[in-house]
């Protein structure tokens, strides 16, 4: 941006997933329609992240958390969005190995360690899909999985934490998840805020 840049042309290349992670925060925000939040959630991405695969990551998961926000089972979101739009840079066949993994007999650590640990999105996005459809019912129960299967764990972790705290019959997480943070008092004061 010191440079002259526009914010569309100053981001990295990184194909890393932690830039479609930080969506959650405009689900607070009241927006005109929904494609005004998921051109926010591109915008907001392609900001610091470049590749096609990690912009478009944004939109397919801002696309799962509205529809599980509508009332949609996981499962149904998650397969509801795949045919939504063309996408260009998501290959099908992330999906499609998600689906089988989560419908194998492999434990979710070997099945997410299969899919790839790392934070790259060819890694993490078949992960998260497969930890979403073998636990859709059970936040706690899917991040735990996440944690335990290890790697670059938390970008995966905040993108199901979105979609399972949109569920508008949502489980609160443990309270001890919450009060351990150290900006915790500072979190709650933000989101009152808004």
């Amino acid at each position: 941006l010191r440079n002259g840049l526009s914010p569309s042309q100053a981001a990295s290349p990184s194909n890393d997933i932690a830039g479609a992670a930080r969506i959650a925060p405009l689900f607070l925000q009241k927006w005109k329609s929904d494609d005004d939040l998921v051109a926010a959630a591109r915008a907001q991405t392609s900001f610091t992240h470049g590749d096609p695969a990690v912009v478009e990551a944004a939109e397919f998961f801002a696309r799962v958390t509205l529809a599980v926000q509508q009332g949609a089972a996981i499962p149904d979101a998650l397969r509801a969005v795949v045919p939504h739009t063309a996408w260009n840079a998501i290959p099908g066949d992330w999906f499609e190995a998600a689906l089988a993994s989560s419908a194998s007999a492999a434990s979710d650590s070997s099945a997410t360690k299969a899919h790839g640990l790392t934070c790259h999105v060819p890694d993490a996005f078949p992960a998260i899909c497969h930890l979403l459809m073998r636990h859709p019912n059970n936040g706690v129960a899917a991040l735990t999985a996440n944690v335990a299967a290890g790697g670059d764990s938390a970008a995966r972790g905040m993108i199901m934490g979105m979609i399972h705290g949109a569920k508008p019959d949502a489980a609160p997480l443990p309270e001890h998840w919450l009060t351990g943070l150290r900006a915790y008092s500072e979190i709650q004061q933000l989101i009152e805020t808004i």
